[in-house]
């Protein structure tokens, strides 16, 4: 009882402490970050939210490709029809406003029923309380589950119990990388679409569409799903490349949307270069984990891949040994956490 005493205060510790982290462009209000990388999370069994709210995912199906950039193990290859990932509902990801941003690349649109390619989604079935999410469609061209019009396919999304309309227009092409992002509040939906093109970088951002209305987002206790639709009439499944998948607890405002798209723009996504400690080093040797770095006045948080803590400590100093007899040898996240920027690093404890 003890024990589990200790844990249910080690969580909420975590909670209260990292439940909004700024995004590494400087936007605050970040409560999940899926990058995809294959150095984060291995063969991608698993994705971690490496903002640091441990909204880490189960995948399904997903394996590393490369990132909009080219690089390899940067990013998650969905397959259109199995290829998916889970995330567990936590009361932070019930936010009262929220921005989603997806950076995307399509390799076929879905041709099924009502022909949906869904990014993200919370919650099912659509249009009930606390349901958002991201995605594609083409009905809003052609207003007809049984055309399939891939060549009007577009951005579109959802909004709790309500919904929307978005001018049919901005139609996404395949092959192509594309940064998407949905902001939604009380009273507006506003749709974002950038093509990532390495030639020309876009100085601004703008809506493509912005839908004035009365919105209440509501909240549930179902879980996110990415690449897929929790339907399982319409599971709307992603024939797409995903590189990054975030999600903030507020509506950003275009310049915040345009530093994100910078960051995007010209950074690997990838959590492994932003913004490290000086000179770390994380070695594990007899079931003691050595941490030794120039920095000091960090926090460390370790999990294990089902996500649960197993070790915290605050305000630590340049050199650290952690012992960790009581677990057994596995694979192990150890979070470095220091002025609202994280660091993350897989390792073998033995």
């Amino acid at each position: 009882m003890q024990k589990l005493f200790l844990s249910l205060i080690l969580l909420v510790i975590s909670e209260s402490t990292f439940s909004q982290t700024n995004y590494p462009s400087g936007v605050s209000g970040c409560i999940a970050r899926w990058t995809f990388d294959a150095a984060e999370g291995g063969v991608l069994d698993s994705i971690y939210d490496v903002s640091g709210n441990l909204n880490h995912g189960t995948n399904h199906n997903i394996v590393s490709t490369n990132g909009w950039r080219n690089v390899a193990g940067k990013a998650g290859d969905f397959n259109g029809s199995s290829s998916w990932s889970e995330v567990m509902s936590k009361a932070m990801l019930c936010p009262s406003e929220v921005t989603i941003i997806a950076l995307v690349k399509m390799k076929a649109f879905n041709s099924g029923p009502c022909q949906g390619d869904q990014f993200l989604s919370k919650g099912y079935p659509y249009f009930v309380p606390g349901n958002y999410g991201l995605g594609l469609v083409d009905n809003y061209y052609d207003g007809d589950c049984n055309v399939f019009s891939p060549n009007n396919t577009q951005l579109g999304g959802q909004c709790g119990s309500g919904t929307f309309n978005v001018p049919a227009g901005n139609y996404v092409s395949l092959n192509k990388w594309y940064f998407f992002a949905m902001t939604l509040n009380s009273s507006a939906v506003k749709l974002y679409q950038i093509e990532m093109d390495t030639n020309l970088m876009a100085s601004s951002i703008t809506p493509i569409s912005t839908i004035a209305g009365t919105y209440n987002l509501g909240t549930n206790t179902q879980n996110i799903s990415i690449g897929k639709h929790l339907n399982p009439t319409y599971p709307y499944f992603s024939n797409a490349d995903m590189d990054e998948v975030i999600l903030f607890n507020k509506v950003l405002t275009d310049q915040e949307l345009l530093t994100v798209y910078n960051y995007l723009y010209g950074a690997p996504t990838s959590t492994n270069e932003v913004n490290p400690l000086d000179n770390i080093t994380i070695t594990s040797i007899n079931k003691n984990i050595n941490i030794s770095t120039t920095s000091s006045n960090y926090d460390i948080v370790i999990h294990d891949l089902f996500g649960n803590i197993i070790y915290k400590k605050m305000h630590c100093q340049s050199k650290e040994i952690i012992n960790l007899d009581y677990i057994s040898q596995q694979l192990l996240m150890i979070e470095i956490h220091s002025n609202n920027k994280s660091q993350f690093k897989k390792l073998l404890l033995n």
